[in-house]
């Protein structure tokens, strides 16, 4: 709103006028002048409410961010669509591995290794996870031993064709999996190939075709869920997304990733107390997870609770200390709660980082200082 200028009238105080009566008595004695009264003072010009300013609240400061977290979002699921297949069977040690808890991984499959040299589930799972860790050389090698192994199993040949994707080969990557598809018509191994390496050139649509598909041959795998429910997301179906991801959670219910995408798709549809009992669950089973800490400590903030929203940034920056999102958020709650110094200090670390992002906090600061 633009401020108004208004024009005060001033009223001038009149004089008192004395009147002096005069007693008719014998005497004749002067009479006594009355007290003249005080002038009143003129009153103090009141600024109009309209043009005082007030500090932004917590939902506008949130919508003044939305790109910030939207990005957030859109890299979360880039990288979601670009981890390694994984189909088959699941070992103990994906379940680590997905999980982000790789030497613990590397050691189940190795000890099966140890006691079965020809265990395929095992040591495929082994080159899934060096693939997890973009250890791409190592994955490509336990691929070629499994191949020797058996060589129709198409779990290792599938994987090989991601990882020439990733090195942009993605049309010879496609035909790796639509020969294998053809060749084995009832293996889910190849159209989950030909899923993902759709999502990874942006073909939802396709993508949740190829995972239906799956479904028919095997409809007892989470990982496929959960990818159906991503691409879901994608097209704008959210109903039949939540429903993708109920499915995964049911199948595993330590799936974290799937937490936190049900979450995701509550958050876009504004159940934010919803969404943030996803992330808390998503945070059981993967306690370093910066991004559900900081889609948690957002929709606190919707909610205001602002108390909720500073641990969550905070445990975010503990995890991802050059977290911009994060340090934006804290600084946004510090605002909010009346530390305007504490605010001043996260738009100092942003300067270092992201010049362009502390340009705009500090432009917010300015309405909580002015």
């Amino acid at each position: 709103m633009k401020p108004k200028h208004v024009i005060l009238l001033m009223i001038a105080a009149s004089a008192v006028t004395v009147i002096v009566l005069v007693s008719l008595n014998s005497s004749k004695q002067p009479a006594t002048p009355a007290e003249p009264q005080a002038a009143q003072p003129a009153s103090e010009p009141q600024i109009p409410a309209e043009i005082v300013k007030t500090p932004p609240t917590a939902a506008e400061l949130l919508a003044n961010i939305d790109t910030f977290y939207e990005q957030t979002i859109l890299d979360y699921q880039k990288e979601m669509s670009q981890r390694p297949p994984y189909q088959g069977e699941p070992f103990i040690g994906y379940v680590h591995a997905r999980d982000e808890k790789y030497q613990e991984a590397i050691d189940a499959c190795r000890g099966a290794l140890d006691t079965d040299p020809k265990d395929l589930n095992a040591r495929y799972t082994l080159g899934w996870t060096y693939a997890a860790m973009e250890k791409y050389d190592q994955a490509l090698t336990i691929c070629d031993e499994c191949l020797a192994l058996e060589p129709k199993y198409t779990r290792a040949a599938i994987l090989k064709a991601w990882i020439a994707a990733l090195n942009g080969k993605l049309a010879e990557a496609m035909d790796i999996c639509q020969k294998a598809a053809q060749e084995n018509p009832k293996d889910p191994a190849p159209l989950m190939g030909i899923g993902r390496l759709h999502e990874m050139k942006a073909q939802y649509a396709e993508a949740v075709a190829a995972y239906q598909k799956v479904l028919i041959l095997k409809a007892d795998m989470p990982e496929v869920y959960l990818h159906l429910g991503l691409n879901q997301q994608r097209t704008g179906d959210d109903v039949e997304a939540r429903k993708s991801y109920a499915k995964a959670i049911e199948l595993d219910s330590q799936y974290a990733d799937a937490y936190f995408l049900r979450g995701l798709s509550l958050d876009e549809t504004g159940q934010y107390a919803q969404a943030a009992e996803e992330y808390k669950k998503a945070l059981i089973y993967r306690t370093a997870f910066p991004e559900a800490n900081l889609m948690m400590a957002a929709d606190y903030l919707h909610l205001e609770n602002f108390h909720g929203a500073e641990l969550y940034f905070k445990t975010a920056l503990e995890i991802h200390p050059d977290y911009r999102e994060a340090n934006y958020g804290l600084a946004l709650t510090y605002l909010l709660t009346g530390k305007i110094e504490q605010a001043q200090q996260r738009c100092d670390v942003l300067k270092i980082k992201d010049p362009e992002a502390a340009a705009k906090l500090a432009g917010i600061i300015a309405q909580f200082t002015n």
